[in-house]
């Protein structure tokens, strides 16, 4: 159930960052947005084209990301 995967979003305080596969069978792009968008509005949605649940063949973009991702946090802190 979508709805109870992410009714726990809107009292996260800490910055997030989700990476999804647009290939997710776990994550529909489009229910991803949509439930960004109203329970999590200032969290940053990276997507991968063709991938799946798993991001290993994009493994250096993402961890290139959620580097840059953590060092932003850091210093905003």
């Amino acid at each position: 159930d979508w709805d109870a995967r992410t009714a726990h979003w809107p009292r996260l305080t800490c910055p997030v960052i989700l990476l999804s596969g647009s290939s997710d069978p776990f994550a529909v792009p489009a229910l991803l947005r949509r439930a960004v968008a109203e329970r999590l509005p200032a969290a940053e949605l990276v997507t991968y084209p063709r991938q799946g649940h798993g991001l290993a063949a994009v493994l250096d973009d993402v961890l290139d990301r959620v580097a840059a991702f953590v060092l932003s946090a850091a210093r905003d802190t």
